[in-house]
């Protein structure tokens, strides 16, 4: 008896019960077996995500499985991307682009991608809100990759801890022919026919997140504000500057932590709606409950890429519209 045939017999005896894996063609079992190695490694991936490892965002990444956002054709747009547990927005405005935060090293495939399909290959503006890895962990591979003209950083203290990602990062700013910009509060330039003010850091701090670069940007009669993982003392402190914080969209600090996003800085800056860059199921609880408690009793909508994914926003100058890639849309 041959082995295929064997494949059919148990005992002695014909199987008409058995899977009759024998009589699929060659292309057939290729898919199958395709198939059940897929499984596996999605089992594996969601394991690995439970454990706390790695996140199946990462994972995508890294195998590049991931699609790039929708591009909004507007003259003003800005894309907050989801890159996990970590910060990169894009906003373009009559064809001039400034990348506020980078990612981590773990997202570049996906800002890559996003990119490629908002047709960028020249970065006229890079921030760096402050130097930790969630926030700039793309930036050498960026700049390595695209024709970026400027990058504005915050001064930091001579004993601040650097990581290895930010000192890579100094290294590659000559060789590649970038501007380096040191940030200061009021100082302004423009995108397109949008105005960009620096807020903050009003005064260089040793704690990182609290010598994050706080921006505002304006475009005809919207507005919006970027606070990188500022926290509530620099929140404090801003509400007692002359700086106009009212913002028709605020990206909340520190990814919706309790450390930021105090009730009086609502206030102050009025947004209708707040954006929260944060992994799905992450760690740190993210965004916090608490935020999202006073987000709701001052009549803040609340929009997290860890539940719409991608989440654009395009402006006429007068009216502003929320898309995200779950399929909301608010004007």
């Amino acid at each position: 008896m041959r082995k295929k045939e064997r494949l059919l017999y148990k005992d002695g005896r014909k199987n008409t019960n058995a899977y009759k894996f024998s009589v699929f063609k060659t292309k057939e079992k290729v898919i199958i077996v395709l198939a059940f190695i897929l499984v596996i490694i999605f089992s594996f991936g969601l394991f690995l995500e439970k454990c706390n490892i790695i996140s199946m965002n990462d994972i995508a990444n890294k195998l590049g499985i991931i699609d790039g956002v929708n591009r909004q054709y507007f003259d003003f747009s800005i894309y907050y991307l989801d890159v996990g547990q970590s910060d990169c927005s894009i906003i373009i405005c009559n064809d001039e682009v400034l990348m506020i935060d980078t990612g981590t090293a773990n997202q570049l495939n996906t800002i890559r991608e996003s990119l490629k399909s908002l047709d960028i290959s020249t970065i006229d503006y890079m921030i760096i809100t402050h130097p930790h890895d969630d926030h700039m962990g793309s930036a050498y591979d960026l700049i390595e990759d695209y024709d970026v003209r400027n990058i504005l950083m915050a001064k930091i203290s001579n004993d601040t801890d650097l990581t290895y990602s930010y000192n890579k990062l100094i290294d590659s700013l000559s060789r590649n022919n970038v501007n380096k910009i040191n940030v200061e509060p009021g100082m302004t330039f423009k995108i397109g026919d949008a105005w960009v003010c620096v807020y903050a850091p009003l005064e260089t701090d040793d704690e990182l997140n609290n010598n994050s670069i706080v921006i505002k940007v304006v475009y005809g009669n919207t507005s919006f504000l970027f606070q990188g993982d500022a926290e509530a003392t620099v929140e404090k402190a801003l509400i007692e500057t002359q700086f106009n914080l009212d913002s028709d969209i605020l990206k909340l600090g520190h990814h919706g932590s309790d450390t930021s996003s105090i009730v009086n800085f609502l206030e102050e800056v009025t947004p209708f709606a707040g954006i929260i860059s944060c992994g799905s199921d992450n760690t740190y609880s993210h965004p916090n409950g608490n935020v999202i408690e006073r987000l709701d009793n001052l009549g803040i909508d609340a929009y997290a890429t860890s539940l719409s994914g991608n989440i654009t926003i395009v402006s006429d100058g007068s009216n502003i519209t929320v898309i995200t890639d779950d399929g909301q849309k608010t004007t």
